[in-house]
């Protein structure tokens, strides 16, 4: 249930770093770890907003949700950041 929220919000996430990545590719990456992470949510909460009822219907809290999404994220976005900022 946890990983469909991630790939609804993922696929916003995506868009954004491939159009970040096609001006600079390092940006790319970060992005995904970053920044994508946030826009992803937003979008997802503009489009998206009464799956959130879905969701706590179940018993799964909107902090959770970004809590999992951003634990996903971030063994990618940390080492591509260590790699880019001191590689």
């Amino acid at each position: 249930m946890l990983f469909k929220y991630y790939i609804d919000v993922t696929k916003f996430n995506l868009l954004l770093s491939v159009v970040v990545g096609a001006i600079s590719p390092f940006g790319g990456f970060m992005t995904f770890g970053t920044i994508g992470n946030l826009v992803g949510i937003l979008c997802y909460g503009m489009f998206y907003k009464e799956q959130y009822y879905f969701y706590y219907n179940r018993g799964i809290t909107k902090r959770r949700l970004y809590a999992t999404l951003f634990k996903v994220n971030s063994p990618v976005a940390i080492p591509a950041a260590i790699l880019i900022f001191f590689g």
